[in-house]
């Protein structure tokens, strides 16, 4: 079976569909021994959950239980699918505790990779929100640098044939 599109892997393999400047990022795990990379990712993913949770149950215990069973299929088809959803909201909840610039690197990096994170720049801290724009502008000028690249990766994440998933 050949792939019609040079950047589409073949079966049961999801192409790459983050903007090609964000490779960096995910290069080293594709480095990784498929094991080792598989408990990092789970296990980053579970200390930053567990962390999250932890805080937000000290200061709304009843509100922290009730939002966690009602997310948990999600969080749970996040972690099955190893998918950087929980990363990336993790991010913007860590954006509140670091300083202005890496909060607003969080957060325009969590928009990049998954767009529901954009919103939630209303809740940043008011200096972090400056730096989201500007860490957001500059995402917005590397993809036009690798314009091409970009186009193809977007339609690859617009067009790409998903399965129906009950669970998501």
């Amino acid at each position: 079976m050949t792939n019609s599109a040079p950047m589409t892997p073949p079966a049961p393999y999801m192409p790459y569909v983050y903007f090609p400047w964000t490779l960096p990022i995910f290069v080293p795990w594709a480095a990784l021994p498929w094991e080792v990379a598989w408990f990092l990712w789970r296990g980053v993913n579970l200390v930053l959950l567990i962390w999250s949770v932890t805080w937000a149950y000290k200061r709304h215990p009843l509100a922290t239980a009730v939002l966690l069973v009602f997310l948990a299929a999600p969080i749970a088809a996040t972690l099955d699918t190893g998918n950087i959803t929980l990363l990336a909201a993790l991010a913007v909840w860590a954006a509140q505790f670091v300083g202005p610039k890496v909060g607003g690197g969080l957060w325009a990096l969590a928009s990049v990779l998954k767009w529901f994170p954009a919103p939630l720049w209303l809740i940043l801290p008011p200096r972090a929100r400056l730096w989201g724009l500007i860490w957001a502008s500059l995402a917005v000028i590397l993809s036009l640098a690798t314009w091409p690249q970009t186009l193809e990766q977007l339609q690859l994440a617009i067009n790409y044939p998903r399965p129906f998933r009950g669970d998501y």
